[in-house]
C-alpha cells in the first residue's frame, strides 16, 4: 500500500493533469468555470473600457461619500458598487475573444 503522503501527491498530480487538458473538449461547464479563474490579457479597446468603468465607479463612489452619512448602508452601497464594476469588467474579460 502507498504511503498517505504519496497518495495525496498522486491525487494532486492527477487533478493538475485534468486541468491542463482543454476542458472545453470534455465538459462545457468546467470550461465555463475555469475561464472565470484565468488571467485574460486585455486586447483591442478593452483596457480603455475597463478604465471608463472604473472612472464611472469612482465618480459614483465620490458622490455616495459626499451625499450620504457614514453608516452601514453607505458601506454596503460602496461595496456593491465595487462588486458591480468588478462584474462589468469580468463581463468584458471573460466573454470577448481577441480578433483572429
Amino acid at each position: 500500500m502507498m504511503p498517505a503522503s504519496e497518495q495525496s501527491d498522486d491525487s494532486l498530480t492527477n487533478a493538475l493533469l485534468r486541468f491542463e487538458a482543454d476542458p472545453a473538449d470534455s465538459d462545457p461547464q468546467l470550461a465555463y468555470w475555469l475561464n472565470r479563474f484565468e488571467y485574460h490579457t486585455p486586447h483591442g479597446d478593452q483596457a480603455d473600457r475597463y478604465g471608463r468603468l472604473r472612472a464611472a465607479g469612482r465618480a459614483m463612489a465620490e458622490l455616495i461619500l459626499e451625499l450620504t452619512p457614514e453608516s452601514s448602508e453607505r458601506t454596503r452601497a460602496l461595496e456593491t458598487l465595487q462588486h458591480t464594476i468588478m462584474l462589468a469588467n469580468a463581463a468584458i474579460a471573460c466573454n470577448e475573444r481577441p480578433a483572429a
